[in-house]
């Protein structure tokens, strides 16, 4: 089933969120490491597919390598962001053909793990 892209667009606030919160956990932690890799891709600066795949890419390469500097509960949060990116930057793209507006679904492939 393809989403609708209210539901794209709904999902890129949820990630926008979950950065927001995770940014301000960090902060007040003064969790350097992992502001470092959040900052390399966040803020969002648009919704493309790319986008979206270097913000999932700076999360899994912190999970990866910075495993010691989380706790549970941003450990938890930066995988489902990671999900939500790899879904969202798969998910719906719109495309003109003629006069008529399509939504297209895109498979977009991410780093290989």
């Amino acid at each position: 089933m393809v989403p609708h892209l209210s539901e794209r667009e709904d999902s890129i606030e949820h990630i926008n969120a979950m950065c927001l919160h995770l940014f301000h956990l960090w902060c007040e932690t003064r969790s350097v490491v992992p502001l470092t890799y959040l900052l390399r891709a966040w803020p969002l600066m648009n919704s493309d597919p790319e986008t979206l795949r270097r913000l999932g890419t700076a999360l899994r390469d912190l999970r990866r390598q910075h495993l010691h500097d989380f706790n549970d509960g941003s450990f938890q949060e930066v995988c489902r962001a990671i999900g939500l990116c790899r879904g969202t930057a798969c998910s719906v793209v719109p495309v003109n053909v003629g006069d008529e507006r399509l939504v297209a679904r895109t498979e977009i492939p991410g780093p290989a793990q």
